[in-house]
């Protein structure tokens, strides 16, 4: 029970993490953009 625990805390981190740089990469674009 404690593997899947784990698993399922780290999902929604890790689906965070790739979502911030995303928009952080946005940002980037869009500042070379102007």
């Amino acid at each position: 029970m404690c593997a899947p625990k784990a698993e399922a805390h780290n999902f929604p981190v890790a689906n965070i993490f790739p979502s911030f740089g995303e928009v952080v990469t946005t940002q980037a674009a869009l500042k070379e953009l102007e």
